[in-house]
């Protein structure tokens, strides 16, 4: 019976590391920075929202529209990974590894705001903050593969 119990603080201590392990590596990924910023010039360039959603939950202001905002990052997501997917020389900015963690966190924070939605009846705005910079991250490493440039 205490091995069994041992067994179950092992797994659920190890667990916990590895959740803490992954969220500490794509919080570091996302603050990977380049030289020059290439998100902004895809975002004005294909019409995108996640550079004017940044910049509204930055401000801090109270009036937002979350549900609108999740909206729009879903379809700029979309989007981006649809563009990634057709990049040529993707693998030179950024590892696989690094795009299915970034996807994966994405998607928790999906879920995360789903949640907070239903439990709470409102969106998370920290969910969407940090959806926005996967999106700006993505966006930043297409625009560095030349992928509008790859399109016309």
């Amino acid at each position: 019976m205490i091995s069994v119990i041992l067994s179950a603080l092992v797994i659920a201590f190890s667990l916990a590391l590895f959740l803490y392990w992954f969220r500490y590596s794509c919080i570091l990924i996302l603050r990977t920075r380049t030289t020059a910023d290439f998100s902004s010039s895809l975002a004005s360039g294909s019409d995108l929202t996640f550079d004017q959603i940044q910049r509204e939950l930055e401000s801090g202001s109270t009036e937002v529209d979350l549900e609108t905002f999740r909206r729009c990052l879903e379809h700029d997501y979309e989007l981006i990974s649809s563009l990634l997917s057709r990049a040529p020389a993707i693998t030179e900015q950024f590892s696989q590894l690094e795009q299915m963690m970034l996807q994966a966190d994405y998607k928790v924070m999906q879920a995360w705001d789903t949640a907070s939605r239903r439990l709470f009846r409102q969106p998370s705005r920290r969910a969407i903050a940090e959806m926005s910079a996967i999106v700006a991250f993505f966006a930043n490493v297409a625009g560095e593969a030349g992928v509008l440039a790859s399109e016309a």
